[in-house]
């Protein structure tokens, strides 16, 4: 899902920042034990590494059954394109959730901030606004992304 996206400015480099979450990781988790959790886990992780292309690309686990994915200068398209491709990744794992009225399969919500960073912009400004957007994902049915570009900048 994207949501209030304008196209990129020309001659200007947006940074990107992503939070994706395992939708109903702790069902799943439950279910199948901390061990297998665990390895899906690092399954997930390998799945989105294989998106990266570029040498200054990042996926880091943020915590939890979150990941966080770090882009430099790239534009809405390469962020939607690197989102559909991370989602494609993960569906071909065909983990199921064991819980069919979930969902058949595990998938992932993403939060993106799609942004030119600010003076006086704080990481954890950046981290807020992407967590925002993945919780408007998680809102509108899981399994989709939803891209913001607004960061509020914390006292």
């Amino acid at each position: 899902h994207r949501c209030n996206a304008r196209p990129d400015p020309i001659g200007v480099t947006p940074s990107v920042l992503v939070i994706c979450d395992i939708d109903h990781f702790k069902r799943f988790n439950d279910k199948y034990g901390h061990l297998v959790g665990d390895e899906y886990l690092r399954l997930v992780a390998e799945a989105l590494i294989r998106v990266m292309r570029r040498p200054g690309d990042l996926v880091a686990r943020y915590g939890g059954e979150e990941f966080v994915i770090v882009l430099s200068e790239t534009g809405l398209e390469g962020v939607m394109t690197v989102v559909q491709m991370a989602q494609e990744n993960v569906h071909m794992l065909r983990v199921p959730t064991g819980h069919p009225d979930v969902s058949t399969h595990v998938t992932l919500s993403f939060g993106v901030l799609h942004t030119i960073p600010r003076q006086g912009q704080e990481v954890k400004d950046a981290l807020r606004a992407a967590d925002r957007a993945l919780y408007e994902a998680k809102s509108q049915g899981r399994n989709c992304f939803v891209i913001t570009e607004e960061v509020s900048l914390i006292d």
